[in-house]
């Protein structure tokens, strides 16, 4: 019978492995393997796969396997790397170099995997990789059945963490694949010739620490009662005038000490007051407590990257004819894992910030764009109109003309614009406040901050409930960066979407800030206790993380390093609208060891603690964090209550 009719005959194609094949041990029998030359493992393979890459109409026929090769040295226990590697058939054969017409053969690490999709329902199952940064490698069909599927994907799951996620758009199970770290299956030797079992005896230590009662006892002395009597009187006597002048002298330093103490709580009430305002205050400048490395909060770095970014070629590879993303929920994975590269920017954030439906089609898009356009014209012509109504009553109020009647008209006109005025004045000191590292919002007068106070103005008239409130000018400038300042239409829509999202950040009567910090108050209490108890003492309210929720870290990170880090959180992937506030909570238990070192009420100690974290803190290892504590403690009753 041929091979290929025997591996037919078999009733399973794919074989599971946990040490190296016997032709690969065969082959290298002359040579001894060390621990850096070790064979491959095989741990999967199946003899009929089916592979269709991206654009293709139909599969080609194959193989699978997951391979695992050893690529650390002689002390690394944890440097494993496994590949997906599937082959055409005919691929091993002495005349596949010469055929122009053969499928090309795929190697892939499973680390490069963001997504898998499984339809083990569909004849034949078939499973859907997406690779970092939101690349398709193709769909994967399995024609001898669910058996050989799901055992590819078992396998698959001892390497790699699976993470469910929602889709009502696609049918089948889609899952996000985290790394995990793999050990080597043979770990180095570990010299311990020289440390032989020992085990200490202490019977001496303890022998000389025995204590005998008659060696300490105190000889007696012979001594009549009227000897002893008359000693006791006189001791007595001295004793009291001692005591009395003790006390009398203890009065008066007592008075002394109350007085300082008095003075000092005085002085420590003021300056936490003063602290808690500087909390509240987001344009409070942000200043190390110490210029010694030592005296400043650990950075923190992660050691890998999370993801690959999105570049424009695959963004625009994305959508079918019709002008429709292919598939919505991989395509907000690959951004919450790896951001967006520079120049996609503009096309990715109108869809992340919510000005267009991630189901919209490029005529539906279009439509928008259009309509939004003509809105956006008419609405800056009305606020042309008040802006140049204002100045012409500033100016009319300037007026020194005695008339009574004048001057009723004058202070009438006053009232009028007074809302205005006073808005766009505070705008005007906000915005040459905001991004001034930034080339685009250096001068005063740049055209960056012209679109940023003719946007912000615009909204204040256009939001007559929360009209402007400081922070605003924080979340504009990256979106006026990123689109350009030709399109000022998609801005101001783009900077509209965002605000209702997070409206509740600006309320006059900051009932939504205070109700995020305490929430961050409940997750602290259910993630660590010893924490928790230290901000009870020392910040219940915990406005020293004020400005962190107010403007989403805004001031803590780079100017690149933020956009970074708000496209994860503008996906709602992890978290919905609060992946925040776990980000929060994680970056306070990493630094856990510094905080409860510091003295307990000590406000204005701690507030300076976490502004030194300002600029200390790598985006991926904040968003790792996060999403870590989402997943140990978001589903709490005590959290999401």
């Amino acid at each position: 019978m041929p091979p290929e009719a025997q591996d037919q005959s078999k009733s399973s194609e794919f074989l599971m492995q946990s040490e190296p094949t016997p032709a690969a041990n065969h082959s290298n029998a002359s040579q001894p393997v060390t621990e850096t030359q070790r064979q491959p493992i095989t741990h999967y393979h199946s003899i009929s796969v089916d592979h269709r890459p991206p654009a293709a109409a139909n599969p080609t026929r194959g193989t699978l396997k997951i391979v695992e090769h050893d690529i650390g040295g002689k002390d690394d226990l944890w440097n494993i790397q496994l590949y997906f590697i599937w082959q055409p058939k005919g691929a091993d054969t002495e005349d596949a170099a010469k055929d122009t017409t053969l499928a090309k053969p795929l190697k892939v690490s499973i680390d490069d995997f963001l997504t898998i999709r499984t339809q083990f329902t569909l004849q034949p199952p078939s499973l859907t990789v997406h690779l970092n940064g939101g690349r398709l490698l193709g769909d994967f069909y399995f024609p001898n059945g669910p058996d050989a599927a799901m055992a590819f994907f078992h396998c698959l799951r001892d390497h790699v963490v699976p993470l469910e996620m929602d889709d009502d758009f696609i049918p089948g199970d889609l899952y996000a694949l985290e790394k995990k770290n793999r050990m080597r299956r043979v770990a180095p030797t570990i010299n311990t010739a020289n440390n032989g079992d020992r085990e200490e005896d202490f019977s001496d230590l303890l022998a000389d620490l025995r204590i005998e009662g008659s060696s300490h006892r105190r000889p007696r002395r012979n001594m009549s009662n009227t000897v002893k009597d008359d000693l006791g009187i006189m001791l007595l006597s001295h004793f009291a005038r001692v005591t009395q002048a003790a006390r009398e002298i203890g009065d008066g330093i007592s008075t002394l000490l109350d007085e300082e103490k008095r003075k000092k709580e005085l002085e420590r009430r003021r300056r936490e007051n003063a602290a808690r305002h500087r909390a509240l205050d987001i344009h409070a400048e942000v200043t190390a407590s110490s210029s010694e490395e030592r005296d400043l909060p650990r950075r923190l770095t992660l050691e890998s990257s999370r993801g690959v970014p999105v570049s424009l070629s695959v963004w625009n590879d994305s959508f079918d004819d019709d002008g429709k993303l292919i598939d919505i929920q991989v395509m907000r994975r690959a951004v919450f894992a790896g951001g967006v590269e520079c120049d996609a920017r503009s096309a990715v954030w109108p869809f992340l910030l919510g000005f267009y439906d991630w189901k919209s089609s490029a005529a539906e898009r279009l439509n928008l764009l259009e309509t939004k356009e003509a809105e956006y014209k008419a609405l800056k012509s009305k606020w042309q109109s008040l802006q140049s109504s204002a100045k012409e009553a500033e100016l009319e109020t300037l007026d020194k003309d005695p008339n009574a009647v004048n001057a009723d008209r004058r202070e009438r006109v006053r009232k009028k614009y007074a809302d205005y005025l006073e808005t766009e004045e505070q705008i005007e000191k906000d915005i040459i406040r905001t991004d001034r590292r930034v080339e685009m919002f250096e001068q005063d007068n740049s055209n960056g901050t012209l679109t940023m106070g003719t946007i912000l103005n615009m909204y204040a008239m256009y939001d007559k409930r929360t009209t402007y409130c400081q922070g605003m000018s924080d979340f504009l400038a990256p979106i006026v960066y990123v689109m350009g300042i030709d399109d000022e239409a998609i801005i101001f829509w783009s900077f509209e979407s965002l605000m209702r999202r997070i409206e509740s950040n600006f309320r006059h009567d900051q009932s939504g800030m205070r109700r995020q910090l305490r929430k961050l108050g409940r997750l602290m209490e259910v993630a660590d206790r010893d924490l928790s108890q230290f901000f009870r003492e020392t910040d219940p309210d915990y406005y020293t993380c004020f400005r962190w929720v107010l403007v989403r870290f805004k001031r803590e990170f780079s100017f690149e390093a933020i956009c970074r880090l708000w496209e994860a959180l503008w996906t709602k992937l992890v978290g919905g609208d609060d992946l925040h506030l776990f980000i929060a909570a994680a970056l306070l238990i990493a630094q856990r060891r510094d905080i409860l070192r510091l003295e307990k009420g000590a406000f204005d100690q701690l507030l300076r603690y976490i502004n030194d974290m300002s600029m200390r803190i790598d985006e991926e290892y904040a968003l790792h964090e996060g999403e870590v504590c989402f997943l140990k403690y978001g589903e709490h009753s005590h959290v999401s209550s």
